[in-house]
């Protein structure tokens, strides 16, 4: 009972379809339930050998409930960030706030639309938020790159861009 007696792993990530056919007249076959785990996702530091900062961005003082205790911001337009992974999605770990500007992202050598990192109220969750998502993306190696623009929406105080982390779905 609760055995598992068929276990398939390394599989691409895509719709598969399993087919069990009952090849003998013996006693009975019993499927009980399928276990499809979660795709894995992994908390990769801005601090990894895998991220890339241009010049320009700073390191945030440790301390403040940062990702592994440290990110990094810019104040000004131009910076680089450059993301280098392997997996089927990523997320962008960063700072929403009042002081919140407006970020380019590439994927892939292809611009997406700008991500405005400001809110209106600034409190302790805008810390670690999860600032911008892709899924779906084909399996293997990807390149993701953030820009800050030196712009803000009006409400903004001001044009800060901060990476604390990626998350990576496998």
């Amino acid at each position: 009972v609760r055995v598992p007696v068929l276990t398939l792993t390394g599989l691409d990530n895509t719709t598969h379809t399993l087919t069990i056919d009952v090849l003998t007249d013996g006693p009975f076959i019993v499927v009980d339930a399928f276990d499809v785990p979660a795709p894995a996702v992994e908390r990769v530091q801005e601090t990894d050998s895998s991220v890339v900062f241009s010049p320009g961005w700073t390191q945030l003082t440790p301390g403040f409930k940062w990702s592994g205790d440290t990110a990094m911001e810019t104040t000004t337009g131009g910076p680089q960030v450059t993301f280098t992974f392997d997996g089927t999605g990523v997320a962008w770990v960063g700072f929403r706030g009042t002081q919140g500007g407006i970020a380019r992202v590439v994927l892939d050598g292809v611009a997406l639309p700008e991500v405005d990192t400001f809110a209106a109220i600034e409190t302790q969750q805008g810390v670690q938020a999860e600032v911008w998502k892709k899924t779906g993306l084909p399996s293997g190696r990807h390149t993701l790159t953030i820009e800050a623009t030196g712009r803000k929406n009006a409400q903004a105080t001001a044009v800060s861009i901060v990476v604390d982390a990626f998350e990576v779905t496998r």
